[in-house]
């Protein structure tokens, strides 16, 4: 990696009007997250049209929004989908919404837009779901595009309380999603959760110390437990930073076993690893989040990394881990009726999901008898029914004094990345608690699999 990058400087620098040369030097910054490097060294060619999308791309990593928003409207950029999504992270959702828009004018089968759109409050119109169902009748779109085309029908019918119309669609994008994947192994997948129970199997906690004043707090559980709300309450706290989902703690490990080069493969690795090696992927990943050490913690809210606890606290000596849950068939219905990117793959068939639950739910019991002073389960029941005691309850566990700003979270402002940034803008409510009873006609399965565990 070095070696490539090091080879792509002198190559700019040796000619510095070649614009595919930057271009090449960008893509690499923004695969390896150096975002800082690539806003310092591309700013000279930021206005060129092959390098705006990169240059703004690392803007939103930086949660630079309005500066990026800036550059793309000086520039007559028409990439409305872009700037859509700036503004919804930021926000703006009435600028959200008039983008997108002028997306669909620009392409009325932009499958992003329309599932853009359809994530937001009164996004989607019926000619809007008229046209996605002529789209998809039409059967000439990629899988991944009928999917999309599919769960943003899914979700207006879901809105309009007839749910039994929008789980046919629900389930026409989940098999249309499940057929984009290449080489996806679900029993793999189980088995993989079983095999890190297996070999992270003492409480083996980091005695080393490290440079950075400021602490992580790895916020976790399966997505769709109230992650983002608990983000957002944390990040209204004056000794907070939210972080949002970062992906730095797999690109930190990455770099240690590329140079250890462990015989086996994860989690093999967990007891062959030296504890210098522990310590170099703290290192890394602190280097990797430095932006966002300006106060006393910061959160790191990727919930799939409560299958990375044992690793955590063996790197981290002081990391608080926050684990969310919810009732587990709100958890599993949460998940399949949500598109997500590729990296969650376990959503869209729903006996696997609820298997993927109950290995899930035994991970998190096994680490909880490992360490349980170190994470802190909140319920996200208990969140909206006793939101300042719960609030006061986690407060406590970071050591910081109350502060009335977490009650009211909704007004702080801070860019939010993640599907529920529409949601934690607003205050708590109630409506997400049991919505699995409205698809009950559907989950006869799903509760059978989780009765037979009890």
């Amino acid at each position: 990696m070095q070696e490539l990058e090091l080879h792509l400087r002198e190559a700019v620098e040796h000619d510095n009007t070649n614009i595919e040369l930057y271009s090449w030097l960008g893509q690499f910054y923004l695969q390896t997250r150096q975002f800082k490097r690539l806003i310092n060294e591309l700013a000279v060619v930021k206005n060129h049209p092959t390098i705006l999308q990169l240059y703004v791309s690392a803007l939103r990593a930086q949660k630079q929004h309005q500066y990026a928003i800036e550059l793309l409207l000086a520039e007559k950029s028409d990439n409305h989908l872009l700037l859509a999504m700036l503004y919804k992270e930021q926000g703006d959702f009435t600028s959200a919404h008039q983008q997108l828009d002028l997306q669909l004018l620009k392409s009325n089968s932009d499958a992003q837009a329309y599932w853009q759109k359809a994530l937001l409050k009164n996004g989607l119109n019926k000619a809007h779901v008229d046209r996605l169902i002529t789209l998809l009748e039409k059967k000439n779109a990629t899988q991944a595009e009928q999917a999309l085309y599919a769960y943003s029908v899914a979700s207006y019918f879901d809105k309009q309380n007839d749910y039994e119309r929008a789980f046919s669609f629900y389930n026409q994008g989940a098999l249309a999603k499940k057929a984009s994947f290449i080489h996806y192994l679900p029993a793999q997948e189980l088995d993989e959760l079983e095999q890190i129970e297996a070999a992270f199997s003492t409480a083996i906690k980091a005695d080393h110390a490290l440079d950075s004043e400021s602490c992580p707090v790895f916020i976790v559980g399966m997505p769709r437990t109230g992650t983002t709300l608990v983000e957002q309450i944390l990040a209204s706290h004056s000794q907070v930073v939210g972080a949002d989902e970062l992906s730095d703690l797999a690109m930190a490990c990455q770099s240690v076993l590329h140079k250890v080069r462990p015989n086996k493969p994860y989690p093999y690795w967990a007891d062959e690893l030296p504890k210098d090696a522990y310590k170099a992927i703290a290192d890394s990943y602190l280097t990797l989040t430095s932006s966002f050490q300006s106060k006393r913690y910061f959160t790191d809210k990727m919930p799939l990394n409560f299958k990375a606890i044992g690793i955590i606290l063996r790197a981290f000596p002081n990391a608080k881990i926050i684990h969310c849950k919810r009732n587990p068939l709100d958890t599993i219905w949460g998940n399949y009726r949500q598109l997500f990117g590729d990296g969650i793959r376990f959503s869209y068939d729903l006996k696997h999901l609820a298997n993927y639950y109950l290995r899930y739910n035994k991970l998190m019991n096994h680490w909880l008898s490992l360490y349980p002073t170190h994470i802190l389960n909140v319920e996200y029941e208990s969140l909206v029914d006793e939101t300042e005691p719960q609030i006061r309850r986690m407060l406590n566990f970071l050591e910081l004094d109350f502060e009335s700003k977490c009650l009211d979270f909704h007004r702080t402002e801070r860019v939010v990345h993640t599907i529920s940034n529409e949601q934690v803008k607003q205050p708590i409510f109630k409506s997400g608690i049991g919505r699995w009873r409205h698809y009950e006609f559907a989950l006869n399965e799903v509760i059978n699999i989780l009765k037979k565990e009890h």
